[in-house]
């Protein structure tokens, strides 16, 4: 057993081949995390609304939370 590191792109067409497609499995994620984040500002909006603020401003408050997620946290 060889004790270096196999090469990128080989161990990436060994798992194609295997079919394990890296690329997909991260989209997926990706996918997951946004629906996440989109249901939490839907819900955030329901809670505004609530709360008693117009649909507009719970509309603003469940944007700049979806954006301050994307952005994390950083604005």
């Amino acid at each position: 057993m060889s004790s270096t590191l196999p090469d990128p792109d080989e161990f990436a067409e060994y798992l194609r081949q295997a079919g394990f497609n890296i690329l997909d499995a991260q989209m997926n994620e990706a996918t997951e995390v946004i629906a996440q984040v989109i249901t939490k500002g839907g819900e955030l909006k329901k809670h505004a609304r609530a709360a008693g603020f117009s649909e507009g401003v719970a509309e603003e408050i469940a944007v700049a939370f979806i954006d301050r997620m994307v952005s994390g946290g950083t604005e």
